[in-house]
């Protein structure tokens, strides 16, 4: 015989579900919240960014997190959050729990091969530090070296699209990039903030990260890939929204109708290592 349930019967146990779970989503938050918080940094429209808008809307706001990472490749001519990241090699692939011996030295395959596993470690980011400061070098040094081989041939077409490009890269690292950058992963959060004990420039934020294998002529070469964090998009909570709600409707990530849409954001990363933002000044154009 089968158990008959009314209409109502499921409709209050739906009801007392969505309480329950909303119950335990408030616990989290407050619990995350709750003393001091563990790392406290200030952001602009570079690393927290506002979502394509053409015009304003009544429905929530959130802002997207923008970081990246230095890439491993020598030749590399901008920094990115694709490919892997310079620090995460084999020696680290091995620290964060994956295997690595059975893919490393095999003979090299057409295709790439790509771990199916994930797994959420701890990611550190570096805000406005030494990583920003090689990527802007970095950038100086390739005007300077277009500039240099252009002055050897002037008439030089393609040396002349080098130097537009090199200049343009250099004044979207001044101005426009994210200077937010994933420095290191482990497994013991505690273990890293002593390490990195600047509260005030560096995060630890939980992310997805796998292993990776590229083809060389003689072997395959394990490499770690970041593939997201678990957080990057930040909710604006309404007491906020007044102040990016009287900035123009953003068309382009980090641009507004006629220039750069700019604000400060205070942000805060809890127990748990989820942020909230705790401030914001709306600066306009």
């Amino acid at each position: 015989m089968k158990l008959q349930v009314s209409p109502r019967a499921l409709f209050v146990m739906g009801f007392v579900l969505l309480l329950a779970s909303n119950a335990m989503v408030l616990a989290g938050v407050a619990f995350n919240r709750g003393g001091a918080p563990e790392a406290v940094i200030s952001v602009t429209q570079r690393e927290l960014r506002m979502p394509y808008r053409l015009h304003k809307e009544n429905s929530g706001l959130a802002l997207r997190l923008v970081w990246r990472c230095e890439s491993r490749l020598k030749d590399a001519t901008h920094y990115t959050r694709t490919g892997s990241p310079k620090w995460f090699d084999e020696k680290k692939l091995k620290e964060l729990g994956f295997e690595v011996e059975k893919a490393a030295g095999q003979k090299p395959y057409p295709v790439r091969h790509r771990e199916p596993v994930a797994r959420e470690v701890f990611i550190v980011l570096e805000n406005d530090g030494e990583t920003f400061e090689r990527a802007l070098m970095s950038a100086e040094t390739a005007v300077e070296k277009a500039q240099e081989a252009l002055s050897a041939d002037p008439s030089d077409k393609k040396l002349k699209g080098r130097l537009k490009s090199a200049m343009e890269r250099l004044k979207r690292e001044r101005a426009r990039e994210s200077r937010l950058f994933a420095v290191n992963a482990g497994l013991d959060a505690g273990l890293l903030r002593e390490r990195y004990t600047d509260r005030s420039r560096f995060i630890i934020a939980k992310g997805r990260v796998e292993s990776r294998y590229g083809y060389g002529k003689k072997k395959r070469s394990p490499a770690g890939h970041i593939s997201r964090l678990s957080i990057e998009r930040i909710n604006v909570p309404l007491k906020f929204r007044r102040d990016l709600d009287s900035l123009p409707a953003v068309k382009k990530p980090g641009t507004g109708s006629s220039g750069a849409v700019s604000y400060s954001i205070e942000l805060a990363y809890g127990s748990r290592f989820e942020p909230w933002i705790r401030s914001v000044q709306g600066c306009g154009e």
